[in-house]
């Protein structure tokens, strides 16, 4: 079997795991969204996970200290692959954002905005509210760029 094949299967085996993760929390309702969402758009069959390790920060959109976005989270940190270090960003402390801030910016703004510049990539694990992205991710959002 290929490298690239073996690679691909990891991460294939990363999903499954963490399918199973979430179907022990949630029920069988979540096996559908997940068999489709990590199994068939995050992993198709003709491309490979990076082979050098990544970091991804991992940015959870709300600030409820034991919602399920948290548990989402800790599964993710723990079931990602050895070539991919998830790295928590934590977001609820940030103040809100006003431009006039930016002449002397708030310690944790530059925090964050230090995380974001540390990581290759960006994960957004968020509930939806009232249709949209809950108030602490848009705040992040607007901060970070």
């Amino acid at each position: 079997m290929s490298k690239a094949r073996t690679r691909v299967n990891g991460w294939q085996d990363f999903c499954a795991r963490f399918a199973a993760e979430t179907r022990a929390a949630w029920g069988a309702a979540s096996d559908y969204f997940w068999s489709e969402l990590l199994l068939n758009i995050m992993s198709p069959t003709d491309l490979a996970p990076p082979v050098t390790p990544a970091t991804a920060a991992l940015i959870l959109g709300s600030a409820r200290g034991s919602g399920w976005t948290r548990k989402l989270g800790a599964a993710l940190v723990e079931l990602a692959p050895a070539n991919l270090a998830l790295r928590p960003i934590e977001i609820a402390d940030l103040p809100l954002y006003h431009e006039e801030l930016e002449h002397d910016v708030p310690a944790p703004w530059t925090r964050f905005r230090e995380e974001i510049r540390a990581v290759d990539a960006l994960l957004f694990v968020t509930p939806e509210y009232n249709r949209s992205v809950p108030t602490v991710l848009k705040n992040a959002i607007d901060i970070g760029s």
